[in-house]
Order: structure tokens, then sequence, then C-alpha cells
């Protein structure tokens, strides 16, 4: 009779840490083959539980696994202390390992959708951190978080659901940075006046004695951040205007948008809201409206230098009208009004805007260049 008994096989025992893993158990490691084998029969047993309020889209969740209520809330951050270390065997003292950074005390994460990135599950979810919110995309059981946006504590709750449909929404699935350990702290800076060198509280010098600034304007939610305009001369209080409107009088987007920049990463975790702001940038960003200074100029130059007329511009980009006689010319007041030289019917001065495509037509055939030289710059 053969009495040789077998261990657990390296197969086996992988297994069932899979298997402890995926049911949220533990198990005492088997010494033999059938011991093995009927831990891993029990395990296997476990039933799962499906469609759980923290996994809206059905995954696999067990009585025992890990869910957010159990890592967030009151007493999270507590850890145990020791006054004097325990001492080993030859006298001296263990070294203290480093603590890793405490959460902050927060409520409940709120899953705002599911989706799936490189054959990965993944979750959109807001976090409270503070009073404020963050919005991160990580794996479904956690890890390879990224912040896609810090909302301010003013912002209303549906911009964070918002954010994540723009997100999921854009072709490009965009790569945001990894959450950092600052991300998940609610400081309170200081004053900060400047940011990379940029003194964004210094006045912008427009025509006509305007003067335009960064500065905190009451509001009916709150204090916030924005560009104001004032007058030499005027002895009333500055009035917020929009920051396209800053740009327009001065027909360039820097400094303006660098001031913008630093000002709102001064304020980053100030009571004062940036919401406008940062709205503000990114509709100037997507937006296919743009200064026409550089094509203004171009036509300029053109007419200047080469004896090509405004009319002759105007015919090239199909813009042509006829007299009594049938004569055909080029619709100058058309291009005019695009490039900023005659003003609207009704307007009180020449727009400093024009829609991408018009620029393009212009340019490319009306007077032979690529969009691209007919673009003021925005770095």
């Amino acid at each position: 009779m053969n009495t040789t008994v077998k261990p657990a096989s390296a197969k086996q025992l992988r297994y069932l840490r899979a298997l402890a893993n995926k049911t949220g158990t533990t198990f005492t490691p088997p010494t033999t083959s059938r011991e093995a084998s009927r831990e891993i029969t029990r395990m296997r047993r476990l039933t799962p539980s499906l469609d759980t309020p923290d996994d809206p889209g059905g995954e696999e969740r067990y009585a025992t696994a890990l869910v957010e209520e159990e890592i967030a809330g009151y007493g999270i951050d507590a850890h145990w202390r020791h006054t004097n270390p325990p001492k080993q065997r030859n006298g001296s003292r263990r070294s203290k390992p480093p603590a890793a950074p405490a959460p902050s005390r927060h409520a409940k994460a709120i899953v705002l959708a599911t989706h799936e990135q490189g054959g990965a599950r993944r979750h959109v979810l807001t976090i409270p951190i503070g009073s404020a919110r963050l919005i991160v995309d990580r794996l479904t059981g956690g890890g390879d978080a990224r912040l896609l946006a810090r909302l301010d504590p003013d912002e209303p709750p549906e911009n964070a659901t918002l954010i994540a449909r723009m997100y999921l929404a854009d072709p490009r699935q965009p790569r945001c940075r990894p959450v950092t350990r600052a991300d998940l702290q609610a400081s309170k800076p200081g004053p900060a006046h400047h940011t990379n060198g940029i003194a964004w509280q210094a006045p912008l010098i427009a025509g006509l004695g305007a003067r335009f600034q960064l500065q905190a304007v009451p509001g009916d939610r709150g204090t916030g951040l924005r560009w104001t305009e004032h007058h030499d001369g005027n002895h009333g209080a500055p009035h917020a205007v929009s920051l396209r409107h800053v740009l327009g009088r001065l027909e360039s987007y820097q400094p303006a948008v660098a001031m913008t920049n630093a000002a709102i990463r001064a304020h980053e975790n100030s009571e004062t809201s940036t919401a406008t702001l940062r709205s503000e940038l990114a509709r100037l960003e997507y937006s296919p409206i743009v200064l026409n200074r550089r094509l203004r100029e171009h036509v300029q130059q053109a007419t200047d230098s080469t004896g090509v007329t405004m009319s002759m511009i105007a015919i090239r980009c199909g813009r042509i009208k006829r007299d009594r006689n049938a004569r055909e010319s080029g619709e100058t007041s058309w291009l005019a009004r695009r490039i900023g030289i005659a003003p609207e019917a009704g307007a009180p001065r020449p727009t400093p805007w024009i829609h991408t495509d018009v620029l393009a037509l212009i340019a490319r055939d009306g007077l032979g260049i690529t969009p691209a030289e007919a673009e003021v710059s925005q770095a």
C-alpha cells in the first residue's frame, strides 16, 4: 500500500490565492494536494452578489469584498501610535516605517459613469476632499487613478456629471495625470500674487485710457475672480468683463491668457471661486472664433506691396457683386468687415473676431497663404 503524501502543487496555491483575492476571503495554506483541492472547492462555492449599489455596471462582488463604505467616513485616518518602539532581541529599537498619507475625512465617493479603456473596466467618480470635489477616472477595483478636474465648493453638483460626459464623449480618449498626494489634501494656501514668475495682478493697458485687471468680484453665489475694466477719469467702481472682451480690446491672446492661468493656479484651493475664468478659458480653447489681426495685416501688406486690391481678394473668395451694367467687382465691404476694418451693420466699432472657416477661405483663396500664417498665436 502506497502511503506517500502528495504535497500541494504550485499551480493549486496560485489558484487559491486568485480565488481568495476574488472572493475577499482568507485561507490556511494547505500542505497536501488533497487539502488544496478541498479548499479550492470551498472557495468556488461562494456565491457572488450582483448589481450592488456601488457597482451599477453589474461587476461581481462578494459579501467579504472591500467596498467604499469600509474605507470612507469617520475614523478612516486613525492609526496605531506607540510612544516607544518595541525593542529587538539585540536591544536596538526598530525604526518606525514611513506612514502612508492618510486620505482626507470625506463622504462616500459617487460613481458617475462606467466605461472600458484598453480592455479594462473603469469608473468615473467624484470624491469629496474637504469642501472641494475631485473628478477621478480609475479602475473599478481601485488603482491607476487619473485626475479629470477639481471642482470648487461653490460649483453646482451638475458640473461633475457634465465633466464626466465631456470626458467620455471625447474621441481622442484624453489621458489625464495621476492623482497625487497633494490632490488628496484639503490644505489652505497662503496668499499668492505670483505664479511661475507671472504677476497676474498687474493691470493691462488698452487704448482710450482703458485698463483691465484681475480682481475678486462679489456675486450672487459668492466672491469670484474676474477680469475687470477701468476707465481713466471714471470714478465709478470697475465692472466685470469676460476674458474674450479683454482679448478683443488688446487684439492679442497674451499676456491675458497666461495671467488668467496663473491666477487660477494661485487660487486653486482658495475660497474665491475661479469657475467663471475656467469656463471662459475652456470656451476660448474650443471656440472656432479667433482674432483677425494677423489676417488684416496680411491683407494690408498684400494691397500695399503686391498691387492686389481688396476687390480682387474678395473675387477670389467668391464674393462678387454686379452693377446695373452687369460689371463684376469684389464685395469689398464684406472683406472689410471680416478683417476688422469696417463695423458690422449697427455695431459701434469693427469686430476683432472672425470664424476660422472664413479666415481659411480668405487666407488660402484670397491671399494664397496657409491659415496658420494668418492666425494670431495663443502661445
